[in-house]
C-alpha cells in the first residue's frame, strides 16, 4: 500500500463507514484534542470563569453533536467528515465559541442559551424511540453506580468540588452506556483501549472499574492544584469527554442505531 492509501485507509475511510479506530488514528485525535484544548483555553482564560454553570451552557451543543452524530449513522445526514469524529466535535466547539463570544457582544446570554436548544429541536421529529426499554436499564445502572459517591463527598473531599463530581459522573454515565449497549443489546465498543479491557472480560462492565482507576486520582490531583484556573478547565473537559461519547451510546441505543 503506496502513501496516500495508508493515508485514506487509516484517517479518511472511517467517515464514510462505522467507526474502527486505529492506533494512528487515536494517537492523531489525541494530539488534535491537545492543542484544541489549550487554545481554547486561552481564548476563554480572560473572558469565562470555569465553573459548573458554564458547563451548563456547554452540555446543549454535546446533546447537538451527539443527535447530528447519530443521524449520520441512520442516514438522516451524510457521512462526512463534519458529521463523524472529529469533524462534529470541531463544529460544535466552534459554535459554542461563536456563541459565547456573540453574547460577550451584546452583554446578555441569549444565543448560546436558544440557540443549540432550538437547534435540538428541529432534530426531534426524527428521533424515533425503538428501544424505550434502555432508559431503565441506563437510569438503573447509572445510579447504582453514583449512588456510592454521593455518599463518599462527605468523606472525599475533592468529590465537594462541583466539576469533580460532574466529571465523575459524566464519565460513570459512559461507562453505563458502554455497558447497557455491548452487555444488552450486543453492541461493541469501538474506541482501542476499551475494546481491549471489554473484549478479555467479555463485558461492557470492565468501564466502569477502568475509569475510576484513572479518574479518581486524576480529578484528586486536579482538586489540590494550586492552579485553579486551569485545573477547572480540565476538570470541565474531562465532564464533556465523558458526556460526548456517553450521550451519543445513549441516542444510539434508544433509535436502535
Amino acid at each position: 500500500m503506496n502513501a496516500s492509501g495508508f493515508f485514506y485507509e487509516t484517517f479518511i475511510s472511517g467517515w464514510s463507514k462505522p467507526e474502527s479506530y486505529n492506533v494512528f488514528d487515536t494517537m492523531a485525535y489525541a494530539v488534535l484534542a491537545i492543542v484544541l484544548i489549550s487554545l481554547i483555553f486561552k481564548l476563554l482564560k480572560s473572558r469565562a470563569k470555569f465553573d459548573y454553570k458554564l458547563l451548563l451552557n456547554i452540555i446543549p451543543f454535546i446533546i447537538l453533536g451527539s443527535l447530528v452524530r447519530v443521524y449520520a449513522d441512520t442516514g438522516i445526514y451524510e457521512r462526512f467528515f463534519w458529521t463523524v469524529t472529529p469533524g462534529i466535535w470541531l463544529l460544535m466547539a466552534a459554535l459554542f465559541l461563536l456563541s459565547f463570544f456573540l453574547d460577550k457582544l451584546l452583554k446578555k446570554k441569549i444565543i448560546v442559551n436558544y440557540l443549540p436548544v432550538i437547534l435540538i429541536l428541529f432534530h426531534l421529529p426524527f428521533f424515533k424511540i425503538i428501544n424505550p426499554k434502555a432508559m431503565l436499564y441506563y437510569s438503573a445502572f447509572f445510579l447504582l453506580s453514583i449512588i456510592p459517591f454521593f455518599f463518599l463527598r462527605k468523606k472525599a473531599g475533592f468529590l465537594r468540588n462541583n466539576l469533580a463530581f460532574f466529571a465523575l459522573a459524566s464519565h460513570l454515565f459512559d461507562a453505563t452506556s458502554t455497558f447497557v449497549n455491548i452487555d444488552f443489546y450486543g453492541y461493541r465498543e469501538v474506541h482501542l483501549v476499551g475494546a481491549f479491557f471489554t473484549e478479555i472480560l467479555n463485558t461492557g462492565f470492565a468501564m466502569y472499574p477502568l475509569k475510576l482507576a484513572v479518574l479518581l486520582p486524576l480529578l484528586y490531583y486536579l482538586h489540590k492544584d494550586k492552579d485553579k484556573e486551569f485545573s477547572n478547565y480540565l476538570m470541565m473537559i474531562i465532564c464533556v469527554l465523558g458526556l460526548g461519547p456517553g450521550i451519543r451510546n445513549f441516542i444510539s441505543i434508544l433509535l436502535g442505531v
